[in-house]
């Protein structure tokens, strides 16, 4: 009975041409990633503005279109937990204590992050984005050490052993 039947097709709007996009896992993933780092550095850089506008707007997008996903919100807590581990690793001296304990979170996080089987995220993408991470996590723990061993520039600490000159009497 669909013999005479008339075809008619729709062209998609911009809108769900974006959210076809951005909700395959693969790019939902970077989005996110991109969002973490993204409010890192600006948490570790205030002022700098982009990164942070940057970071949420990806973060927001991320978290949208794992709403159309079927997301382990097990493996989302990993990610923050990791992502935590990471900004505290920026602002404490845990020499890489914290760095590598968020790394592995966020790695596990990002392994059971989505339950179906055919939209999950690719291992090399995991294990690319670790290894970022892992290199961010050393640079980020060798110039803490090396800002840790240079004299202080500002202070009374940094006056010590410097000659002054008295503009007035003592007494």
């Amino acid at each position: 009975e669909t013999g005479n039947v008339r075809v008619e097709s729709f062209e998609q709007s911009w809108r769900y041409k974006l959210l076809g996009v951005i909700s395959d896992p693969t790019i939902a993933y970077l989005l996110l990633l991109l969002g973490f780092y993204g409010l890192i550095f600006e948490l570790a850089n205030p002022g700098f503005l982009i990164p942070g506008v940057a970071g949420g707007i990806a973060l927001m997008l991320a978290l949208y279109a794992f709403q159309l996903l079927p997301v382990n919100y097990s493996g989302l807590a990993l990610m923050l937990l990791g992502t935590g581990f990471l900004i505290g690793e920026a602002f404490l001296p845990s020499f890489g204590t914290l760095g590598i304990g968020g790394i592995i979170a966020f790695a596990v996080g990002s392994l059971i992050l989505v339950d179906d089987q055919a939209l999950r995220i690719p291992l090399p993408l995991i294990i690319g984005m670790s290894t970022a991470s892992v290199i961010l996590v050393v640079v980020l723990a060798g110039r803490t050490s090396m800002m840790r061993n240079k004299p202080l520039h500002t202070g009374i600490e940094a006056m010590i052993g410097m000659v002054g000159e008295a503009r007035t009497d003592f007494e």
